[in-house]
């Protein structure tokens, strides 16, 4: 979702859910773009037959932001506005 959607359904709400609870972000690059990857920040968490899984921290006050967001999900407020 991007910034300014709203998250208006319970399912919408549940895929926001899981997208926001893991810690890092994962990025699938083609075997070319691996040199690009590693100097960014990512590294390598599986190697596929055409492609490499890469994941990345994400940022501490996106960290911050996005725990903030799961538990008054899990208090069950209905949180309309996606930042």
């Amino acid at each position: 979702m991007t910034i300014g959607e709203l998250a208006d359904t319970p399912a919408k709400r549940v895929a926001e859910h899981k997208k926001r609870r893991k810690p890092y972000l994962e990025r699938t690059f083609r075997p070319d773009e691996s040199d690009y990857a590693q100097p960014q920040g990512w590294e390598l968490v599986r190697e596929n037959k055409a492609s490499f899984r890469y994941r990345k921290l994400r940022e501490i006050d996106e960290q911050l932001e996005n725990e903030f967001w799961r538990l008054l999900h899990e208090f069950g407020y209905a949180i309309s506005r996606l930042s």
